[in-house]
C-alpha cells in the first residue's frame, strides 16, 4: 500500500476478518443506551437520580481512559509493531462484565451496576480503540479509507440489529422480563467475545510506521487539538452525540407514554432504523467516490433535523407512522456512522505533517473520549430533565410530562443536529488536502509490510 493515494483495494476477506469484532461491539449498543437505564428503573427498581449519576460517574471514567488507550496502542504499534494485543485482554471481560449488567446481585444492585459498567467500560477500550487504529492503518488512500470503513461500520451495524431482535425476542411474551434480560445477557456476551476472538486471531495488522519523532505522553492531548481539521470535526461530533442520546434516553418514555403501545411494538422501529441503515451503506460509500465526505454528512444531518421534527407531529398512538420516520432517519444514519471514522483518519494525516508522529491510537481514543463524554452527559442530563418536567416512574403521567418528553426526542434533538450540520460546514480538510498533505509527508513515513 502506498501513502500517496495510489489506489490499491483491499480483498473482501481481509476486511470481513478484520470487521468481525464490530458485530460484537455493535451488540452492544441498543442494549446499553435504550434498555439498560429502564431496566434499573423500571426492573430492578432503582431510582432517576441514582442510575443517571452512575451513568454519569461512567462516562467521565470513560474519557479518562480512552485517550490513554490511545496512547498505549500508539506505544505498542511503535515497539511491537503490533496494536491487536488488546484485543486479547478485553476478549474475556467484554462477554463477563455484560452478562453481569443484566444479572445484578440482589441486595447489592446500584453496587453490582456500577462495577459491571466499569469492567465492561475498561474492556470495550481495550478492544475497540486499538480496533479502529488499526483500520486507519490498513490504506492510505482517499476512498480506500470510506471502503474500510463501510465494512467495519457496516458490521457494527449489523451487530446494533443483533442488539435489538435478540433482547426484544427474549423478553416479549413473558411476565418475567429479568430472566429474559439474563438470557440476552448471556447470548450476548458469550457472542462478543467469539467475534474479538476472530478479529485477533485472523486480522493481519496492515503497516508498521516508524515515525520520525516521538511526542512525550504528557503532550499528547494538546498536540492533537494543535491540529485545526480536528478540532472542526471534534466539535461538530459533540453535538452529533447530544441529539443521539436525547432521543436514545427518552425513547422507551415516549413509547410508553405518548404512544401508548406495548413497549415491543414501539420498539420494532428501531430495527427498521437499522435496517435502513445497512441498505444505505453501499450507497453512501459509492457516493462518496463522487461527492466529498464532508458534503454528504452534511447532508445527511440536515435530514436528520426534518426526521427529528417530524417525531413531534405523530399522533398518540400511530405507531405506523414511527416507522416511516425510523425509516428515513436510518438512512441517514448510515452516513453519520461510515463517514466520520473515515474522515478523522486523514485528518491523523495532517498531524503526522505537523508533528512527525502518526498517532491513530491517541486520535481514536481522544475521539471516543469525545463521544463518549458528550453521551454519557447528555443522558444524564435527558435524565435530570425528566425529573425536572416531573415524570413519576411507573404511573400515568400529565399532558404536560407528555408534550415535554415530545419536545425532547423531537425539537431538541433536531437542534442539536442542526449545529452539528452548521459546524461540519466548516470543516475544509478533504480529498485534494489529504492527496498534497501525504506528498509532503511522503519522505517522512517509512512504510514496512507486517
Amino acid at each position: 500500500m502506498g501513502d500517496t493515494g495510489t489506489r490499491e483495494r483491499i480483498p473482501k476477506l481481509r476486511l470481513i476478518k478484520y470487521a468481525a469484532a464490530s458485530i460484537g461491539g455493535g451488540m452492544t449498543d441498543f442494549p446499553l443506551s435504550v434498555f439498560l437505564l429502564p431496566f434499573y428503573t423500571e426492573i430492578v427498581g432503582l431510582d432517576l437520580a441514582t442510575v443517571g449519576l452512575i451513568a454519569l460517574i461512567i462516562g467521565l471514567y470513560d474519557a479518562v481512559t480512552d485517550p490513554g488507550m490511545g496512547i498505549l496502542s500508539d506505544r505498542l504499534q511503535k515497539r511491537f509493531g503490533c496494536r491487536k494485543v488488546t484485543l486479547l485482554w478485553g476478549a474475556i471481560p467484554l462477554g463477563i462484565s455484560f452478562y453481569w449488567l443484566f444479572n445484578p446481585i440482589e441486595g447489592y444492585e446500584s453496587l453490582g451496576f456500577f462495577v459491571a459498567y466499569l469492567v465492561f467500560i475498561t474492556a470495550m477500550d481495550m478492544v475497540f480503540i486499538p480496533h479502529m487504529a488499526i483500520g486507519s492503518e490498513m490504506s492510505f488512500d482517499y476512498h480506500e479509507r470510506m471502503r474500510v470503513q463501510s465494512f467495519a461500520r457496516g458490521f457494527w451495524i449489523i451487530g446494533l440489529l443483533l442488539g435489538i431482535f435478540i433482547p426484544i425476542g427474549l423478553t416479549s411474551n413473558i411476565s418475567d422480563k429479568a430472566s429474559g434480560y439474563a438470557n440476552m445477557s448471556l447470548i450476548m456476551g458469550i457472542s462478543m467475545t467469539v467475534t474479538v476472538f476472530i478479529t485477533y486471531i485472523f486480522t493481519k495488522e496492515g503497516t508498521n510506521l516508524k515515525s520520525t519523532h516521538s511526542i512525550p505522553i504528557t503532550k499528547q492531548f494538546t498536540t492533537t487539538f494543535k491540529n485545526k481539521h480536528f478540532i472542526v470535526l471534534f466539535l461538530g461530533y459533540i453535538f452529533y452525540n447530544f441529539a443521539v442520546a436525547v432521543q436514545n434516553a427518552v425513547f422507551v418514555y415516549y413509547s410508553i407514554n405518548w404512544l401508548e403501545v406495548p413497549e415491543t411494538k414501539a420498539m420494532l422501529a428501531i430495527p427498521i432504523y437499522i435496517f435502513a441503515a445497512i441498505l444505505s451503506v453501499p450507497i453512501w460509500q459509492k457516493l462518496s467516490e463522487k461527492i466529498i465526505k464532508r458534503n454528504l454528512l452534511v447532508f445527511a444531518l440536515f435530514c436528520n433535523v426534518v426526521t427529528s421534527s417530524l417525531i413531534f407531529f405523530i399522533p398518540r398512538g400511530e405507531v405506523f407512522m414511527l416507522y416511516g420516520i425510523f425509516f428515513l432517519a436510518g438512512i441517514s444514519y448510515g452516513c453519520t456512522m461510515v463517514i466520520p471514522n473515515a474522515i478523522i483518519s486523514d485528518v491523523i494525516d495532517y498531524d503526522e505533517y505537523l508533528s512527525g508522529e502518526y498517532r491513530a491510537g491517541a486520535y481514536f481514543g481522544i475521539w471516543e473520549f469525545g463521544r463518549k463524554a458528550s453521551y454519557n452527559f447528555s443522558v444524564w442530563l435527558s435524565m435530570q430533565l425528566l425529573y425536572v418536567i416531573g415524570y413519576i416512574q411507573q404511573a400515568d403521567q400529565t399532558l404536560f410530562v407528555d408534550n415535554s418528553i415530545r419536545i425532547m426526542i423531537s425539537f431538541l434533538s433536531g437542534g442539536f443536529y442542526l449545529i452539528s450540520a452548521i459546524v461540519f460546514i466548516f470543516f475544509k480538510f478533504n480529498k485534494k488536502e489529504t492527496q498534497e498533505i501525504q506528498k509532503l509527508i511522503g519522505n517522512q513515513r517509512k512504510v514496512h509490510v507486517s
